[in-house]
Formats: structure tokens, sequence, C-alpha cells
């Protein structure tokens, strides 16, 4: 499970383009591959990414089947991949604020 919290409580979260809540989601992502994460809050977004890494259990079932020829069916197995980081914080810029207009003598 991946922890995404946007800056702000009201923008809306997208994974890999799919609305899935708001503000803060925790949600369960395939490991087989990177994921692009994007906060929305009217005209401002924020993006950031989680991606796969070879989790232990991938590396020692590499180390087996290479020192003890044993099938690397574990690489086809979910538990071959981590995905980081875990909990993703994706930043909005600030809003926009038009400068204030001064007064002309």
């Amino acid at each position: 499970q991946i922890t995404i919290q946007a800056s702000e409580s009201r923008a809306a979260i997208f994974v890999d383009g799919k609305h899935q809540g708001d503000g803060e989601i925790v949600v369960d992502l395939e490991r087989d591959r990177n994921h692009t994460v994007v906060a929305k809050d009217e005209d401002r977004v924020g993006q950031a990414m989680v991606f796969r890494e070879i989790s232990t259990t991938g590396v020692l079932d590499l180390v087996g089947g290479v020192i003890l020829l044993i099938p690397l069916l574990g690489m086809l197995a979910p538990g071959f991949w981590n995905l980081v980081p875990e909990n993703v914080y994706v930043p909005l810029p600030p809003a926009y604020a038009p400068p204030a207009s001064t007064p002309t003598p």
C-alpha cells in the first residue's frame, strides 16, 4: 500500500490518470511498473512518481538462481518488486495572487 498526500487537502489525486480521491489517500498499486501521481487544485498541479525496485526477496531469488541454478520463477511473482517511496507527498505551487495595484499620484 502507498500513502499519497497532497499539500492541499481539497486537491484531487490521480494515479496513472485515474482519479483516486482527494487530499490524502491509501492505494494498492501494481508492483511491476512505475506510477505517476498528480494532484490538482483548480489551476495548480503537482506531480510525483512511484518507482519499482527489486525487493530483498527478488535479490535472493536472483542469487539463488545464479549460484544454485534454480529456475528464476520468482521474477514472475509480484513479491519480486517493491514500490518506493511508500509515502508520497505531492506539493502544489502557491496560488497566484495578482500584484496589488499602486495608486498613481
